[in-house]
């Protein structure tokens, strides 16, 4: 009686554990990967007093490669793929080097960005605005559960010679974790000083500040009607430029309410002449001759040799109506130089 019993007990007891088996394997095959926070969900990274040379070309590294420390900040568990990828919250200003490269709140900086997880490494690169930086496979028999690192990648580029000073601020990038069910993000902060200095942009310095022009004193008589004009007078603004300055220069005064090209208005009033404006025009501009002013647009001048120059220009009474009554024909017109 004791045999079989024994018998009987050892029959019952090893489907019973196979049965427990089987269900053990099917709960962590269903369960997926859930990704989690670990600590902090954000980091702040100080690079530094950083100063710009001002001979810096566009394109040239502000900065070198610098990595920063790891940290773990997520964790994830389950059976199956997680991953580790980068995401920009800057704006893409072109590619460098092969790397995308972000513009800063700084006017003239741009950043690279990168990242290592658990020792593999990765830059945003090829005008793309994410990365993955890592793939790991999960599996509950052999690691069903791993702590993962972040440390970000950066380096500051000079993306413009219109580079100013200032203080680094605002979230440069996110890392996402995730797994098939769940994911966590840790995002990453800039802060920083930049000490630039604007590249010298050759120019030239006006020799008076003012330039007045005798157009002299004429009679109706010598208008025959709406258009006609008295003889040019021709003057200058003298300048003392650097070599290679590229001039450009603007004009700006009232234009007549006739619509007559290049005319200036001749201000109302009781001592003031009616019916006649003035009109400019460029003596010489780009080798050409005789070329009307275009009141408040921009035009290129040209490019200097260094020493004397003069911007010319002339002048002459313009007949605006029919009916010329006489009086003082004073006005003025005002020049604006830009360099490039």
């Amino acid at each position: 009686m004791q045999h079989l019993k024994r018998h009987f007990t050892r029959r019952n007891v090893i489907p019973y554990c196979l049965f427990l088996l089987t269900l053990g394997w099917a709960s962590f095959s269903e369960a997926g990967v859930t990704c989690s926070s670990r600590y902090d969900t954000s980091i702040t990274i100080d690079l530094g007093n950083i100063t710009v040379p001002a001979d810096l070309p566009v394109g040239g590294d502000i900065t070198g490669d610098h990595s920063y420390d790891q940290y773990v900040i997520a964790q994830c568990e389950g059976d199956g793929k997680s991953y580790v990828t980068l995401y920009s919250d800057l704006v893409s200003d072109g590619v460098y080097n092969s790397r995308t490269t972000f513009k800063t709140n700084i006017p003239g900086v741009g950043i690279q960005m990168g990242g290592i997880s658990n020792n593999y490494s990765a830059w945003i690169t090829n005008g793309n605005t994410q990365q993955q930086i890592w793939e790991f496979t999960l599996h509950f028999l052999t690691v069903p559960i791993e702590n993962y690192t972040f440390g970000p990648m950066f380096k500051l580029v000079k993306i413009s010679d219109d580079i100013e000073s200032g203080t680094l601020s605002g979230q440069a990038n996110h890392v996402v974790v995730s797994g098939s069910q769940s994911s966590t993000t840790y995002s990453v902060y800039l802060s920083g000083t930049i000490n630039a200095t604007p590249p010298h942009v050759p120019g030239c310095t006006v020799d008076t500040a003012s330039v007045p022009v005798t157009l002299g004193k004429h009679s109706p008589t010598e208008f025959s009607g709406v258009g006609s004009t008295t003889p040019f007078t021709t003057f200058s603004i003298p300048l003392t430029c650097e070599s290679d300055a590229q001039i450009t220069a603007r004009v700006d005064a009232t234009q007549d309410t006739s619509g007559a090209q290049s005319v200036i208005q001749i201000p109302a009033g009781e001592e003031n002449a009616s019916g006649v404006g003035v009109q400019l025009y460029w003596a010489s501009l780009n080798n050409s001759a005789n070329v009307p002013v275009n009141f408040g647009k921009d035009v290129f001048v040209g490019a200097t040799t260094g020493g004397t120059e003069n911007l010319q220009f002339e002048a002459r009474y313009y007949q605006t109506q029919n009916a010329l009554f006489p009086g003082n024909a004073n006005t003025s017109a005002t020049v604006t130089l830009s360099y490039q």
